[in-house]
C-alpha cells in the first residue's frame, strides 16, 4: 500500500524524474562508449517500468525527460539544447515519437489492469456480502463482518456500524480499527441518523455508482466538529436502519471505485438491517397471533368443560323453582 501511494503520489512525476535522472547518472561515465542512438533505447525499457508503476502521465513525463535529457548530456555539443547534426535531429524525435507510443501503451495496459483486478475485487467483496447477508442471522455477527471487510478491502483504517439507540441517537454495533470512537464520530453519526444525509462523500458524477445518497461537508453538518471519514446513512425504500462510517475515503485520495465500493456496501448492510427488522416484526406479530390463539383456545376449552355442569345447575335450580311453585299452590287450597 505505502509503495503503490509513493509511485502514485502527484501523478506518479517524482517516480519519472527520479528515474530517468538515476539512469542518467549511471549512464553518463559511458557516454564516450555509446553511440546517442544506444544511450536512447537504453532509456526505453526505463519508460515502460514507470508507465507500469505509476500509469500514463508518468510514462509520458518520463519520455519527455528522457528526450531532454539525452538531447542535454549524450548528443555533441553537450550540456546544450543544441543539435549539432541534422542526422540527431531526427534520431531525437523518432525517440520521442517511440517513448511517447510505449509509454502510453504500457501506461494504458496498467490502467485496465487496475480497473479489472479492481472489479474483481467488488464483485468477490459483493459476493462475500451477499451469501453472508443471505446466511447470517445475528445482526451484531454481520455488522462486524462488514465492518472487517471494509478495513481489510477498502483499505479503511476505521470504519463502525452504528444503529439507532432506544433512548433516540446512535450507539454502536460494531467498529473495526485501532483507535476508539471520537466524541466528534459519535455526534456525525447521530446527526446523518438524525437527517438522512451523508457526511464527507466526496462528490462524483459516476453512474455506475448507482444512487447517490445527498452529502453535505463536516464543518456544514455541525460547525466547529473536526472529522475525518465518510458517514453514510443505510438507508432503505421504508426506513432509516443506521449508519455506515468509514476512514479515510474522503478528499481527493478517494477514487470513484472506492465510493461505488462502499455506496454499495451501505446498501447491502442497509437491506440486511432491513430484512432483520421485518423478521423481528414478523415473530412479534406471529407470537401475539399465537396468543390470541392460545386465548380463544383456552375459552372454548372453559366453555365446552363448564358446558354441562351449567346445564345441570340450570336444570335443577328450574326444577326446584316448579316445585316451589307446587307447594305454594297446595298451600293456598
Amino acid at each position: 500500500m505505502r509503495w503503490t501511494r509513493l509511485f502514485t503520489a502527484w501523478g506518479g512525476y517524482p517516480l519519472a524524474a527520479v528515474a530517468i535522472a538515476a539512469e542518467t547518472a549511471l549512464l553518463l561515465p559511458f557516454r564516450s562508449s555509446l553511440h546517442p542512438a544506444q544511450v536512447m533505447l537504453l532509456f526505453v525499457p526505463t519508460i515502460i517500468v514507470v508507465g507500469r508503476l505509476a500509469g500514463v502521465r508518468a510514462s509520458a513525463a518520463a519520455a519527455v525527460l528522457a528526450f531532454l535529457a539525452a538531447d542535454f548530456v549524450f548528443v555533441p555539443p553537450y550540456f546544450h539544447f543544441d543539435v549539432a547534426s541534422s542526422v540527431d535531429w531526427v534520431t531525437l524525435v523518432i525517440f520521442l515519437l517511440v517513448a511517447l507510443s510505449v509509454g502510453l501503451q504500457t501506461g494504458a495496459i496498467r490502467q485496465r489492469e487496475r480497473a479489472a483486478l479492481q472489479r474483481e475485487r467488488e464483485i468477490a467483496l459483493l459476493s462475500r456480502l451477499s451469501s453472508t447477508l443471505v446466511s447470517e442471522e445475528s445482526v451484531e455477527e454481520m455488522a462486524a463482518f462488514i465492518v472487517g471487510e471494509v478495513v481489510a478491502v477498502l483499505g479503511a483504517d476505521r470504519a463502525a456500524v452504528y444503529v439507532r439507540a432506544p433512548g433516540g441517537g446512535t450507539t454502536v454495533l460494531a467498529h473495526g480499527g485501532a483507535e476508539p470512537a471520537s466524541v466528534a464520530e459519535g455526534a456525525l453519526a447521530d446527526w446523518v441518523m438524525l437527517n438522512d444525509k451523508a457526511v464527507g462523500l466526496p462528490l462524483t458524477r459516476d453512474p455506475s455508482i448507482g444512487p447517490h445518497p445527498v452529502s453535505v461537508p463536516v464543518d456544514e453538518a455541525l460547525p466547529g466538529v473536526s472529522a475525518d471519514g465518510v458517514f453514510l446513512p443505510l438507508q432503505t425504500g421504508e426506513s432509516l436502519e443506521g449508519v455506515l462510517y468509514a476512514r479515510p475515503l474522503a478528499g481527493p485520495e478517494a477514487s470513484t471505485q472506492a465510493v461505488r465500493r462502499l455506496v454499495a456496501v451501505a446498501n447491502l448492510a442497509a437491506a440486511f438491517l432491513e430484512r432483520r427488522r421485518l423478521e423481528d416484526e414478523a415473530a412479534r406479530i406471529a407470537a401475539l397471533r399465537e396468543s390470541d390463539r392460545l386465548k380463544a383456545t383456552f375459552v372454548s376449552s372453559v366453555s365446552h368443560e363448564l358446558k354441562t355442569p351449567l346445564a345441570a345447575v340450570t336444570a335443577r335450580i328450574t326444577g326446584l323453582l316448579e316445585e316451589g311453585e307446587d307447594c305454594s299452590a297446595v298451600r293456598v287450597r
